[in-house]
């Protein structure tokens, strides 16, 4: 049954005030994000060829990190995934790792090609140690006109991290996941740091009392990330009958329970 928001749309001076929260404009140097070990990790990022994702993936690999770049065939104006696994691997080398870096093509707006890298994944039998949903599109373009993906969905990214988090929470075998997501800004190479400091710092992560893994400051998931800070979420966020209708259209649209996912998220 559909159950309805309690939660009503913030005030405008909420509004106000948490949109200049998000006006911050200091540069992050490594002070701020300081290098981390991420030898044998596995990595699979999202847009990883272009901009941000990209910044972000020569980052990683320059830590050691095993890397799979899942990408669509971009248009000429962006790098091309090839182009961007070679110089990965080359930053790797260059820092004396012997990482694997690999593009795996896929297409985000189809859900069929969803499954297929899913699966692929699943067949190598590699840990996911890292999960980068770098790749989206968070506003309606210029033109004012809604894109649709091919299975017929608004192309927008919308991450529902907070609703997510309590439902991996409540699964034993899934409750050491930790899902942040983060606001990226100024430039590719400073949204980059947004990115890896959410997957690399220690207060960003599972939180042990909870999760049973983690450092002794861990915060949990569930937050959003203005860049490194930790920043407040929508009011509406924290209504669970809002976030529950989420999940209900999630389960209408995906079919969730034919793909057996329904009981493992505890809808």
């Amino acid at each position: 049954m559909s159950t309805t928001p309690s939660t009503r749309s913030p005030a405008f001076f909420w509004r106000l005030t948490n949109a200049l929260k998000g006006t911050n404009n200091t540069l992050l140097t490594s002070k701020e994000v300081p290098d981390a070990d991420l030898t044998g990790k596995w990595i699979l990022i999202t847009g990883g060829n272009n901009g941000i994702g990209f910044e972000a993936a020569k980052t990683f690999a320059k830590w050691g990190a095993n890397i799979v770049l899942a990408c669509r065939e971009p248009p000429e104006s962006e790098t091309h995934p090839s182009t961007a696994e070679e110089e990965c691997r080359s930053i790797a080398k260059s820092a004396g790792h012997s990482s694997t870096i690999e593009w795996w093509k896929v297409d985000l707006t189809d859900l069929r090609s969803i499954a297929d890298i899913s699966q692929r994944w699943l067949d190598t039998q590699r840990p996911l140690d890292i999960l980068c949903n770098n790749a989206g599109v968070s506003a309606t373009p210029p033109s004012g006109k809604t894109i649709y993906t091919k299975d017929g969905f608004e192309f927008s990214h919308q991450m529902w991290v907070k609703e997510m988090h309590h439902r991996l929470l409540r699964n034993e075998k899934l409750k050491h996941i930790t899902i942040n997501a983060s606001k990226l800004a100024i430039t590719p190479q400073q949204g980059s740091l947004a990115i890896v400091n959410a997957v690399t710092s220690p207060a960003l992560g599972p939180d042990p009392k909870i999760q049973g893994v983690g450092s002794p400051d861990g915060k949990g998931g569930g937050h959003y990330i203005n860049r490194i800070w930790v920043a407040e979420a929508m009011p509406y966020c924290d209504d669970e009958n809002a976030r529950q209708e989420v999940w209900e259209k999630i389960d209408e649209e995906l079919s969730l329970e034919e793909k057996g996912l329904y009981s493992v998220f505890d809808i």
